[in-house]
C-alpha cells in the first residue's frame, strides 16, 4: 500500500474518535456525532466541502487540502476574517514534523506532496472540528488559531484537545506503517495578537508576539507530545493531566516561560469540577488573597497522610461567598502539578437533592464513571460495575460493587449477594459501608511504576451542609475504616451543619476544621487590585465603595465589581480598562449581598432575564432543555413571559455565561443536553424570588413532567425531587404518589429518617378517598411501621401500627393484617412489654395461617417473635419448642435466613438451660448458613464463646469482649444480640 492510501484511510474523522478527539460544533461547541450534519443544538451549518473531491474543507482555506483545486473554483464560500483588524484574545497551535527532512529526502517529490497533502486534510479536519482555522501551512509545519473569529470561553480547551488529537492520528499511521514513521512536536499558547483581514480578499491574518511564542514552545516540545505555556494552562487546569518542566529562556521575554507537558485528557466527568470556582471577571483570574496560610495547611495535610500512610479529614467552614470553593481549586491546582498520581474523586450536596438518601455519595461516583441520569438502569449499572471492577483490579470484588451500587439506588436485587437479604436493608448498609470502605483502601493501592506512582486518594465533598444524613454517616465510617490507608477527606461546609451535627469534626478519629474568616482590609483592597489590574488608575472612591460594601467577603467584591460593569460605570477593554468619572459619581452600592445580586438581575435584558428565571426553577444545576421545556408557554398576563423559542434560550444563556452569572458544565447528567450551574446559590435564590407564585406552580409542574420524561426507568432514585416539585406546583395526588415512591427508596436504602419524612408527607397529601388512595394508604402505612423503629421511635410506631392494622382489617388484607400484628408484637418487646408481644405474635401466626401459602413468612415471623419474647421471660423450654417449629417450617419453605435465626433461637435456648456444647452447635450452623448468604464477616467459631467457658462468670466476659464480633444474624435483634446472650445466663 503507498503512503497516499495508507493515510488515506485514517484520513476520516470517524476513525479517531475518541476521549481526546470528540467532535464539537464550531458555533456552540456542542459534542456532536457528525460534522457533516446541522448541529441538533444551535442549528449550525455543516462544514463546507470541496466538489471536485468532497473532502471537508478546514476554515478559511483558500485551496482544498485533499485534491489542491482553489476553494473559489470549488463554488464553496470562505470563511470571512473580521472586516476591521482588531487585537484579541486567541489560542494558538504550532505543529511540526519531526524527521520530515531525512522522510523527504528519501522520496520522490510527488509522492511526498501527496502524501502531505492527505496529512493536512486530516490534521486540518481535526481543527475545525474543534473550532480551530487553519491559519497556514509552512513546509512541514501548521499553525492554527482559536477565537479568530468568534471568540469562545472554552478555545484553549479545544485547542489542547485538538493537539491530542492530532497527535493521536500520527501516532495510529506510525503503528501501523514502517515507512512512514513521522512524529510530531505541538506547541499551545494563549495571548493577545493582531487578527484582521491581511489584503482586499479578506484573508485571515493573525500576527503578533503571540505566535512568536507558539512557534518556541513547538520547537521545544518533546517528540510526540504537547507543550503549554502558562497563560494556556490558566485556562485549561482541571481539563487536562499536566507535567511541570523547569522554565525556559526566550529571546525577547524579560523572564523564563514556565510550560507544561499535557499527559492526558482527564474524563469529561472530572473536568470542570474545580473550574467554575476561581474568582475572576471578564477573563482577568484573580489571585489568591489572604488564603495562604489555609492553603498551605491544607498541602502538609496531604503530604502527612501520604508520608505517615494514614487517613485524615479537613473540614473547611465558612459563611457562603467567603472563598471555601476557591481555596479547594487552588489546592486542587497545587495536587494536579504534584509528580506523583493522586487519585481524585469529587461530589457535591445541593439543595436540590437534600434528604434524597446518599445523594452525595451517588454524585462521588456518578462523576466517577460517567453516569447520567438519563442512562438506563443496565447503563448505569455497566457503568459502576466496570468502573468498580476496573479501579479494584478483578473480577472477584464484584459484590462489591453490587452492594455500593444497591445502597446508591441501582438496584442490585437480581445479584446472588444481594437476593437474599433483600427484604433486610440493615444488612445491606452495613455490608455496602464494608464496601465503600474497601474500594477506597484499595484506590490508594496502583502500579508502583518509577513514571507515574498512585501515592493516595483525595475525596473532596462540598457543601456538605445540604448533604444527606448516609451520606454523611458514611463519610464517618470512612475515616475510621481506612486506618493506615493515604486518603484525605476534604469537606466544604457552611456553618449551618454543625446546627445538625454539633460533634462533626468529634465523630472522626483525625479531623481538623478550617475556618475561613472574611479578608482584613489590606487584604480586600488586593483583591480589587487584582481584580482591576488592567485599568491603569483605580479611583480611590471606587475603592471604597467596593470594599465598604463587601464586608471582607470575596464574592461580594466580585459581585459589586461586575454590577458596576453592568452599569457602565467600569468598561473593559481587550487590553485597558477605564472607569467613567460621571458614572463612578452617581454610583451606589446596596447595603446587603442580596441587594448587589438583585441589581445584577435587573439590568439584564428581559429575556435573559426570564431566562435566568426559568433556570433558578430548575436549581443550580440546570439543563438547557430543561429551561426550554419551562419556555414553552408562559404566563399570558404577563408580557414577558412570551414563549421562547430554542434560538432564543440559547442565545440568552451565552449571554448570561459571558456576563458570568452562570457557568457551563464540561458534562451533563442527561444524555443530549448542555448542563449549566448558576455561579453562586445566593444568585439562584434572588432570581427564583423574582418569580410570582402562579408562574412558579406552571413550571414546577413542567419541571416535574421533564424529569419523568428524562429520568425513565430510573426516575424512582430521584423521586423525592419530582415529589417536591409536584408539591410546589399544588399538585396534591401527584406528589403524594412520588413522596409515597421516595420514601420507599430511602427505606430500601436505609435512610430511615428520610423515609420518616417522606412516608409522612405522602399520607399528608394524600387525597380522603377510597379505592386506589386506600392502597396507597395501606402500603405507606407499613412503610413508616417499619422504619419508625430503626429510629427508636417505638411509641410513635405502636400508634402507625394499629392505625396500619385498622385498615388493613378494612380492606380484608389477611396478608397484611399478620404483617401489622408481627410489627406490634416486635414493638412491645422492644418497649419491654414481653406478654403483650407473646399475644400480639399469637395473632399474627393465626391470621397467617389462615392466608395459606402467601402468609408463610409471616408464620415464621410470629413463631420467632413469639420465641424472642418468651426468651425475655426466661422461659427456656418455650423457646426450644418455638426454635424447633420455626426450624422446621423455615426447612420445609426453603427460608433461610429465618433458618439461620431458627438455629440462633435454639442456640440461647440451650444457653438458657446451660447446655453449651448443644449451643455451640446450633451457633456453627446458623453461622455455616449466614456466611453462604454472604451477610457478615465470620467471626471466631462460638465455641471461644461458649464451649470453652463452660463457667458462666466467663461466658459472660467473653460474650462482652466478643461483642464487636458477634454476627448480626436477624435485622431486628441485630442491635440487641450481645445483650441478649448475656442476660440469659
Amino acid at each position: 500500500m503507498d503512503l497516499f492510501s495508507l493515510y488515506t484511510r485514517h484520513s476520516s474523522l470517524c476513525d479517531i474518535r475518541d476521549t481526546l478527539g470528540s467532535m464539537f460544533c464550531p458555533v456552540c461547541g456542542t459534542e456532536v456525532s457528525s460534522l457533516s450534519q446541522p448541529c441538533p443544538k444551535c442549528g449550525a451549518a455543516p462544514a463546507a466541502r470541496c466538489t471536485q473531491c468532497q473532502a471537508e474543507l478546514p476554515a478559511a482555506a483558500r485551496f482544498c487540502p485533499a485534491c489542491g483545486k482553489p476553494v473559489e473554483a470549488s463554488g464553496v464560500s470562505k470563511i470571512t476574517s473580521p472586516a476591521q483588524t482588531e487585537r484579541k484574545q486567541v489560542t494558538v497551535l504550532f505543529a511540526d514534523f519531526s524527521g520530515f527532512t531525512s522522510f523527504a529526502h528519501k522520496r520522490d517529490v510527488e509522492d511526498v506532496r501527496d502524501f502531505m497533502s492527505s496529512v493536512w486534510a486530516n490534521l486540518d479536519g481535526i481543527i475545525a472540528s474543534h473550532g480551530g482555522t487553519t491559519e497556514k501551512h509552512i513546509g512541514d509545519a501548521v499553525m492554527a488559531v482559536f477565537g479568530a473569529q468568534q471568540a469562545r470561553e472554552e478555545d484553549p480547551v479545544q485547542a489542547v484537545r485538538a493537539a491530542l488529537a492530532m497527535q493521536t492520528s500520527v501516532k495510529q499511521l506510525a503503528l501501523e506503517s514502517t515507512i512512514a514513521p513521522l512524529q510530531m512536536r505541538i506547541g499551545v499558547h494563549t495571548g493577545l495578537a493582531v487578527v484582521g483581514p491581511l489584503s482586499k480578499l479578506g484573508e485571515l491574518a493573525v500576527t503578533g508576539d503571540t505566535i512568536n511564542l507558539a512557534s518556541r514552545l513547538q520547537a521545544s516540545a518533546p517528540t510526540g507530545g504537547v507543550l503549554l505555556s502558562h497563560d494556556t494552562y490558566r485556562h485549561v487546569h482541571g481539563f487536562f493531566d499536566v507535567q511541570t518542566l523547569p522554565p525556559f529562556e526566550v529571546k525577547g521575554r524579560p523572564e523564563p516561560v514556565q510550560t507544561y507537558v499535557v499527559l492526558r485528557a482527564k474524563s469529561r466527568a472530572l473536568a470542570m469540577q474545580f473550574r467554575g470556582m476561581l474568582r475572576g471577571i471578564e477573563g482577568v483570574q484573580a489571585e489568591m488573597v489572604g488564603r495562604e496560610k489555609e492553603l498551605k495547611l491544607l498541602q502538609e495535610a496531604l503530604q502527612c497522610v501520604i508520608d505517615e500512610q494514614d487517613s485524615q479529614v479537613i473540614t473547611v467552614t465558612g459563611e457562603a461567598g467567603i472563598g471555601k470553593s476557591c481555596l479547594l481549586s487552588q489546592f486542587e491546582e497545587w495536587v494536579e502539578l504534584r509528580p506523583d498520581i493522586i487519585r481524585i474523586f469529587y461530589g457535591r450536596a445541593s439543595r436540590q437533592t437534600e434528604g434524597l438518601p446518599f445523594s452525595l455519595m451517588r454524585d462521588v461516583f456518578a462523576n466517577r464513571f460517567e453516569i447520567q441520569d438519563s442512562d438506563s438502569s443496565t447503563v448505569a449499572r455497566k457503568k459502576l460495575q466496570g468502573g468498580i471492577v476496573e479501579l479494584l483490579g478483578g473480577k472477584d470484588d464484584l459484590f462489591h460493587a453490587h452492594f455500593i451500587g444497591q445502597l446508591l439506588g441501582l438496584d442490585f436485587a437480581s445479584s446472588p449477594s444481594l437476593r437474599d437479604i433483600l427484604n433486610d436493608p440493615t444488612q445491606i448498609r452495613h455490608r455496602a459501608f464494608q464496601s465503600f470502605a474497601h474500594f477506597f483502601k484499595a484506590v490508594t493501592r496502583g502500579p508502583q511504576s518509577t513514571d507515574s506512582p498512585i501515592t493516595g486518594a483525595i475525596l473532596y465533598t462540598e457543601d456538605i451542609h445540604w448533604s444527606d444524613e448516609g451520606s454523611l454517616d458514611l463519610l464517618v465510617h470512612l475515616a475510621s475504616a481506612c486506618r493506615h490507608v493515604p486518603l484525605l477527606i476534604v469537606c466544604l461546609t457552611r456553618p449551618t451543619l454543625f446546627e445538625r451535627r454539633p460533634g462533626w469534626c468529634e465523630e472522626f478519629r483525625n479531623c481538623k476544621r478550617l475556618e475561613l474568616q472574611p479578608l482584613a482590609r489590606q487584604e480586600s483592597l488586593a483583591l480589587v487590585e487584582s481584580l482591576l489590574r488592567r485599568a491603569p488608575q483605580i479611583p480611590q472612591a471606587l475603592r471604597e465603595l467596593i470594599i465598604g460594601g463587601a464586608e471582607g467577603i470575596p464574592f461580594y467584591i466580585e459581585e459589586i465589581i461586575k454590577m458596576f460593569i453592568d452599569q457602565k460605570v467600569i468598561l473593559p477593554g481587550p487590553e485597558q480598562w477605564r472607569v467613567e468619572p460621571e458614572g463612578l459619581a452617581a454610583a451606589h452600592v446596596p447595603p446587603s449581598l442580596r441587594g448587589i445580586l438583585q441589581a445584577r438581575v435587573d439590568g439584564l435584558q428581559p429575556v435573559e432575564r426570564l431566562v435566568l428565571q426559568r433556570a433558578a426553577v430548575v436549581g443550580r444545576t440546570f439543563w438547557d432543555n430543561a429551561v426550554e421545556r419551562l419556555s414553552c408557554s408562559g404566563e399570558p398576563s404577563a408580557a414577558v413571559e412570551a414563549p421562547l423559542t430554542r434560538a432564543e434560550v440559547l442565545e440568552a444563556l451565552a449571554a448570561l455565561r459571558k456576563k458570568e452569572l452562570i457557568i457551563r458544565r464540561e458534562s451533563s447528567a442527561f444524555a443530549e443536553t448542555i448542563e449549566y450551574a448558576f455561579k453562586h446559590e445566593l444568585l439562584r435564590s434572588v432570581a427564583y424570588s423574582n418569580l410570582l407564585r402562579k408562574s412558579l406552580r406552571v413550571y414546577h409542574g413542567q419541571l416535574a413532567a421533564w424529569l419523568i420524561e428524562r429520568g425513565r426507568e430510573r426516575i424512582n432514585e430521584v423521586a423525592a425531587l419530582v415529589a417536591g416539585h409536584f408539591e410546589q406546583a399544588g399538585d396534591s395526588a401527584n406528589a403524594a404518589e412520588w413522596f409515597g415512591r421516595a420514601g420507599q427508596q430511602a427505606r430500601a436504602g436505609f435512610a430511615p429518617a428520610s423515609a420518616i419524612d417522606y412516608f409522612h408527607k405522602a399520607l399528608e397529601l394524600l387525597p380522603v378517598s377510597h379505592g386506589e388512595f386506600q392502597t396507597r394508604r395501606l402500603e405507606w402505612l407499613g412503610g413508616l411501621s417499619e422504619v419508625l423503629p430503626a429510629q427508636a421511635r417505638f411509641n410513635e410506631a405502636l400508634e402507625i401500627c394499629n392505625q396500619f392494622l385498622a385498615l388493613a382489617e378494612s380492606q380484608g388484607d389477611v396478608v397484611t393484617q399478620a404483617r401489622a400484628l408481627n410489627s406490634l408484637a416486635y414493638l412491645h418487646e422492644r418497649l419491654g412489654r414481653n406478654r403483650a408481644s407473646v399475644e400480639y405474635a399469637e395473632k399474627a401466626g393465626a391470621v397467617a395461617r389462615a392466608a395459606g401459602d402467601h402468609g408463610k413468612p409471616e408464620w415464621v415471623r410470629s413463631l420467632l417473635l413469639k420465641g424472642w419474647a418468651f426468651y425475655r421471660l426466661s422461659d427456656a423450654d418455650a423457646v426450644l419448642a418455638l426454635g424447633e417449629q420455626a426450624n422446621k417450617l423455615c426447612e420445609e419453605f426453603g427460608n433461610r435466613s429465618g433458618l439461620a435465626t431458627s438455629f440462633k433461637l435454639l442456640g440461647v435456648a440451650h444457653l438458657q438451660l446451660g447446655q453449651f456444647p448443644q449451643a455451640d452447635r446450633f451457633f456453627e450452623q446458623g453461622l455455616a448458613i449466614m456466611k453462604k448468604l454472604m451477610i457478615a464477616e465470620t467471626p471466631p467459631p462460638c465455641s471461644a464463646i461458649s464451649v470453652k467457658a463452660h463457667a458462666p462468670g466467663a461466658i459472660t466476659g467473653a460474650l462482652r469482649n466478643s461483642t464487636k464480633k458477634l454476627w448480626p444474624l436477624s435485622a431486628k435483634s441485630a442491635i440487641a444480640t450481645a445483650n441478649q446472650y448475656t442476660s440469659a445466663i
